[in-house]
């Protein structure tokens, strides 16, 4: 399984909030027209003006659903970025964006008061990921949100009675002024009829400092029931999932991976969905993950991490330079001493 250091910044998809409808005051009439005024509003950004991009074409408006990417016409409204575009928008991201694989396009973009909400897609070998990242006048990245590439479906090529089972998961986004909601459908069906279905929905609020704030997770009740099989992911894992909806800026996110760690790292069917997330979070957070095991060192989020260093999902060697690059001596010490025998089955230090 190829592991995309990616983590990564190049902005998401979503983008694009359902027109409320209006109301007897003609508050409906206003938003549509605060929207329509999107590419306007981004033909007067300097810094994009300063880079040569005109995102006319990618303009957020009321809602945005992601299946459109997949077609031809979003294939041409995507705007490519040059390499110095893309140094000027992502050398100063807080994650690396490290893959010579990866191809980022900006397929959204939003003018969220004094800031902008670029989209990115970056596309790899191995799908692709979507990151919404908000920047300032200055053309700063202030904050981000990174999630798995959506409208992802799988085949189940085993022997079926009653039609072949298809898993999906689905997403579009609705945006208003200062506010954005990720609409999300995980489920399965097969001959058209469908067998199980959870809808989760993901509400944020972007500050007038652009830093952006997840202010609630809805999980509807499971319709029917996932199996296990033909791709179903657990209702656990899609719990464990949910950490990666949690903005760049907040680190809450440590205590949440502990909390859901010690629930489920010891159940077999979900450890690899754990280190997935803990090599997630550990390439967006390296040292706000390393002070959470330097002060909680017998804690679950240790282990993990520990775990992913002898599944050499995380290289020993990186670990020690990332531990290197701390500024407090003292905790470099610890830390050291704390991952000394740490390392690959069958190797030791």
């Amino acid at each position: 399984m190829n592991r995309i250091l990616i983590m990564a910044l190049v902005v998401l998809l979503p983008a694009m909030m359902q027109a409320c409808k209006g109301d007897k005051n003609g508050k409906g009439k206003a938003s549509a027209e605060a929207q329509s005024a999107q590419p306007e509003q981004l033909a007067n950004v300097a810094f994009l003006k300063s880079l040569d991009l005109d995102l006319s074409r990618v303009a957020i408006g009321a809602t945005f659903d992601t299946k459109f990417l997949l077609t031809e016409e979003g294939e041409k409204k995507r705007v490519q970025l040059n390499e110095h575009q893309i140094d000027a928008l992502l050398d100063d991201a807080p994650v690396d964006f490290d893959d010579e694989c990866a191809v980022p396009f900006i397929v959204g973009a939003k003018a969220f008061g004094k800031h902008v909400m670029l989209v990115f897609r970056i596309e790899t070998g191995d799908g692709a990921e979507l990151i919404f990242s908000t920047y300032n006048q200055a053309g700063k990245m202030v904050d981000f949100v990174a999630t798995a590439s959506w409208e992802s479906t799988f085949l189940w090529d085993g022997e079926v009675v009653g039609g072949h089972p298809v898993s999906y998961d689905s997403c579009h986004a609705t945006f208003s002024n200062q506010a954005f909601t990720f609409h999300r459908k995980v489920g399965r069906h097969a001959g058209g009829v469908v067998q199980w279905e959870q809808q989760r929905t993901y509400a944020y609020q972007v500050g007038a400092n652009g830093k952006i704030t997840l202010s609630k997770v809805d999980v509807k009740a499971v319709k029917g029931a996932p199996s296990g099989q033909y791709s179903d992911p657990l209702p656990e894992m899609l719990q464990i999932r949910d950490l990666s909806y949690y903005p760049y800026s907040d680190t809450n996110v440590l205590a949440a991976f502990n909390e859901i760690a010690k629930k489920h790292f010891s159940n077999a069917n979900l450890k690899e969905t754990l280190l997935s997330e803990m090599f997630r979070l550990y390439n967006s957070h390296k040292d706000q993950v390393l002070l959470y095991i330097d002060n909680h060192p017998n804690s679950a989020m240790t282990g993990v991490l520990h775990e992913c260093v002898k599944q050499s999902w995380l290289p020993k060697e990186e670990l020690y330079d990332d531990i290197d690059d701390l500024h407090n001596s003292a905790q470099k010490a610890r830390l050291m001493q704390l991952t000394a025998q740490w390392g690959p089955d069958g190797a030791v230090g």
